[in-house]
């Protein structure tokens, strides 16, 4: 019975929130919906990559984009929080744009986009943001096929539509003001002022990063992401009157909603976020090496090996790694790191369940 934003703080839209209080209501509470969870949106995501890349690539450059996916991505964001589930409401209002931006379509992705904007609100303002530029610039290169005011208010007004069917309730409940204040005001003016979530945050996660995280995965994401997004406009600008080809429709769309997504997280640009913006760089930096000559075509390869070993690694790890294994009331548990289970440990025999505690959020649900 107790509302976000009327009865406890929270600073993001409740997709998340709703999503989860669903499935433990079908389900039941246990530790390991979160996990599955994960494994879907894993899976989705490296089809989607994939299915992007049929339309772009060819060869077994197809496969390279879900191969980078595999290890470098998902190696530090391994979790099903907000960040992921917005990530996947953008990439399906991206490919339901990719071939064409018919009336159906594009209310279709901007339903998709109101939806990522009910997941975490900055990123689905982002998503609007670059697809609105998007279709701008198909009305100035076809303006036969695309009346850009007309697809841009049936655009807004679907994503207006469901953002309002998701959060008008409990706006309702909380009063305008009040939920302004949580999810516009406090993300703008305090979300920075801890060293987790501005600038800083690179600095920290390389102190503390160890082994292929800190000297693998973090240079290779805080490089390739932002470059394959800033090469592919470069690309496009230096073609735009020679030029003119579909393909070039889906990789500016690519990069827009790729590129949007990653200035929102930019100020605070931790290994998970950087992650969670980073799939459709990954098609387009196949592209532009699979595009070069031999020697660039061949380190697509070798990044995409890297990346399979690294992802079988990871499993390896895990399963060949001692862990401790503890009883929760959420379910039985195994947690590899000694500190953090005695944690738990200690958690556990001093609070019971439905109790109010002050303390790291990750342990409520265990």
């Amino acid at each position: 019975g107790e509302w976000p934003y009327r009865d406890f703080f929270d600073f993001v839209t409740p997709g998340t929130e709703l999503l989860y209080a669903a499935l433990f209501h079908w389900i039941g509470v246990a530790l390991w919906i979160p996990n599955l969870i994960m494994c879907f949106i894993a899976t989705l995501t490296t089809l989607w990559v994939t299915w992007c890349a049929r339309r772009l690539l060819t060869g077994d450059f197809v496969l390279l984009p879900g191969l980078l996916v595999t290890g470098f991505v998902l190696a530090g964001s391994f979790d099903a929080t907000h960040h992921w589930f917005s990530t996947l409401f953008a990439m399906a209002a991206v490919a339901i744009l990719f071939d064409d931006i018919s009336a159906s379509r594009v209310l279709a992705a901007g339903a998709l986009s109101g939806l990522t904007a009910s997941f975490t609100q900055s990123k689905g303002a982002a998503v609007v943001s670059g697809i609105l530029i998007y279709l701008w610039l198909k009305s100035q290169y076809r303006p036969a096929k695309c009346g850009f005011r007309m697809r841009a208010t049936q655009f807004c007004v679907a994503a207006i539509a469901v953002f309002a069917i998701v959060n008008l309730p409990f706006a309702a409940a909380a009063g305008l003001h009040r939920w302004y204040a949580d999810l516009i005001v406090f993300p703008l003016r305090y979300f920075g002022s801890v060293s987790a979530n501005n600038w800083h945050v690179m600095a920290l996660e390389f102190t503390e990063k160890r082994g292929v995280l800190k000297w693998v995965c973090l240079p290779f994401l805080y490089l390739a992401v932002p470059l394959s997004y800033l090469w592919v406009f470069v690309e496009a600008w230096k073609r735009r009157e020679k030029e003119y080809e579909k393909r070039w429709d889906q990789l500016v769309l690519l990069a827009l909603v790729g590129g949007a997504m990653l200035m929102v997280v930019a100020p605070s640009l931790s290994m998970r976020r950087i992650s969670c913006v980073s799939p459709p760089a990954m098609i387009l930096l196949v592209w532009l090496l699979s595009r070069r000559g031999k020697l660039w075509r061949i380190s697509a390869r070798g990044l995409a090996a890297v990346s399979a070993a690294l992802a079988l690694a990871q499993a390896a790890t895990a399963q060949l790694h001692r862990a401790d294994q503890l009883d929760l009331p959420a379910g039985r548990v195994a947690i590899a790191d000694a500190g953090n289970a005695e944690v738990y440990r200690w958690m556990a025999r001093r609070t019971q369940r439905g109790q109010w505690y002050f303390g790291m959020p990750p342990y409520t649900l265990p």
